[in-house]
């Protein structure tokens, strides 16, 4: 909130997460840990270039697993009175196409650290 009592409310321009360089294979995990509906939570698209956004409604406890790479998201103005807390993370596996050791170098920009260099050191 901000001072004398309004709500400060971001909203997330219509992307998806190759258009900042993600790999293709990862895959979106999204965790609210407050219940999430209308203008307080994340709009998705059900499959790439489909166009027909839908909120992610969620109580507390439940998550959901997309795929931002490729399919647009977005949030809007929230007009609930209802702060969202959220969580995100992405994770690769064999099963999504597997980690591109080379996609870290050069454009193709990817994480920092791998969490084998961090171990292995």
């Amino acid at each position: 909130p901000e001072e004398g009592g309004g709500v400060v409310s971001v909203m997330s321009k219509l992307h998806k997460d190759e258009d900042y360089h993600h790999q293709h294979s990862e895959l979106n995990f999204w965790l609210p840990l407050t219940p999430v509906w209308g203008g307080n939570t994340l709009w998705v698209e059900s499959a790439p270039a489909l166009g027909d956004f839908h909120p992610l409604e969620l109580d507390y406890g439940r998550y959901v697993r997309f795929y931002g790479n490729q399919c647009r998201h977005k949030t809007n103005s929230n007009d609930t009175g209802k702060s969202r807390v959220s969580i995100d993370f992405r994770a690769v596996s064999d099963a999504s196409g597997g980690h591109d050791p080379s996609f870290r170098k050069g454009v193709r920009r990817g994480a920092k650290a791998l969490f084998q260099d961090i171990f292995d050191e």
